[in-house]
């Protein structure tokens, strides 16, 4: 299912007076609001969403704006809490001489948005060198971040901790590597471009983060790594990469991103196609414009959604929608840019989805072999007690 075009029109951060004419004949067409709402909520969107509806009031309904106004008051007060949070961590770090990178949310809240509370997050992201993981990790303890997130709350692949400050969960996932495991090359601390500095909200404390080159590259990777068939990709996602190259497009070393992090090229071509960018950087991709089909769809097949929530569709639905998605949605997950071919990359899907299917077979099969087994126990336990009785 494709995202709404007025949704997909607010990954801008920030607009000039077409971008707000476009937006108001957007919001005056024929809205699914209670679908949008849903939307912008699912793709961290909503605070953002309401930033630019704001400067368009009017022609948005008034039961619409109250529920994204609540969304973006309590993102304000989370990432206050938040930010206070990480300043506290940030000092005791550095009392330790343990320096850490702010990754993601929450740098990006601060150097890149106009309003801190536009950028929805989870929790805090550091990343540190490997050797100073066993001291960072008692300090956080230390500092009361102990517990686990709530049950469900969070679906991550590191293990976090943290707490609750004035009721807002705060969590924080400590790295030694910018990548999880199983993507790729390992990328740690060490192998990083000069950091960058950012003040960490008003109270003129600094903070560091991934220089601008590397933060591009990390957003590309990262919303490519989670175009998945399990999970949904998410907007905001998008709208970093798309505040990135518009804010800070001059600021960018192009000749090192096309050296040595050329995949950023491949992402901006493929992100192009949804959101253009600014025709200077859309000149420095290097690569002629191809329509491609899908632009914005998600994988909507299985393992997405369990069979019998597809049923409706029929076997031949299914299997489309499994074998074959959407020609945006597998360049970006394969990382396959526009001027490539896609045999390789629907080959590769199918390879995957077989992989998924008998990986899930075997966990069938072992849940029915101990059932079976367990069954066949209690009976024979239940015939050795008769046994046991007889005279």
């Amino acid at each position: 299912m494709s995202v709404h075009p007025l949704l997909i029109h607010c990954t801008r951060l920030e607009g000039d007076e077409a971008f707000y004419a476009q937006l108001a004949r957007l919001a005056q067409g024929e809205v699914p609001w209670e679908r949008l709402l849903a939307e912008a909520k699912a793709h961290g969107m909503a605070p953002l969403l309401y930033g630019h509806l704001r400067s368009i009031r009017e022609a948005v309904p008034e039961a619409a704006m109250r529920s994204l106004s609540g969304l973006y008051a309590r993102n304000r007060l989370a990432n206050r809490v938040r930010t206070q949070a990480l300043a506290r961590v940030l000092s005791a770090f550095a009392q330790e001489d343990i320096e850490a990178l702010v990754l993601k949310g929450g740098a990006l809240m601060h150097f890149l948005y106009p309003d801190p509370a536009l950028r929805p997050m989870s929790d805090l992201d550091l990343l540190v060198r490997r050797a100073d993981v066993p001291r960072a990790r008692a300090l956080l303890s230390d500092l009361g971040f102990q517990g686990a997130p709530p049950q469900g709350q969070f679906d991550k692949s590191l293990p976090t901790i943290g707490g609750y400050i004035e009721g807002v969960w705060v969590g924080i996932e400590l790295h030694d590597n910018l990548f999880e495991r199983g993507y790729g090359a390992p990328c740690p601390f060490e192998g990083l471009r000069p950091p960058m500095r950012f003040p960490l909200g008003a109270n003129g404390q600094m903070a560091q983060t991934l220089s601008y080159e590397d933060t591009l590259w990390h957003l590309c990777e990262h919303l490519r790594f989670h175009t998945t068939v399990f999970l949904p990709w998410r907007l905001i996602w998008v709208a970093d990469i798309i505040g990135m190259v518009e804010r800070f497009a001059d600021r960018l070393d192009w000749d090192y991103l096309a050296q040595r992090r050329r995949t950023v090229f491949d992402s901006l071509a493929l992100l192009n196609a949804l959101v253009p960018l600014p025709a200077g950087v859309a000149a420095r991709l290097g690569q002629a414009p191809k329509k491609i089909a899908g632009v914005g769809e998600d994988f909507g097949g299985w393992p997405r959604a369990a069979l019998a929530e597809q049923r409706t569709k029929g076997w031949r639905g299914i299997l489309r929608d499994t074998l074959w998605p959407p020609e945006w949605w597998l360049r970006m997950h394969r990382g396959v840019p526009p001027a490539r071919p896609l045999v390789g990359a629907r080959l590769g899907h199918g390879f995957e989805i077989a992989r998924w299917a008998l990986q899930w077979a075997g966990e069938g099969i072992h849940r029915a072999t101990r059932r079976v087994g367990a069954h066949c126990t209690a009976r024979w336990r239940r015939i050795r007690r008769g046994l046991d009785k007889r005279p």
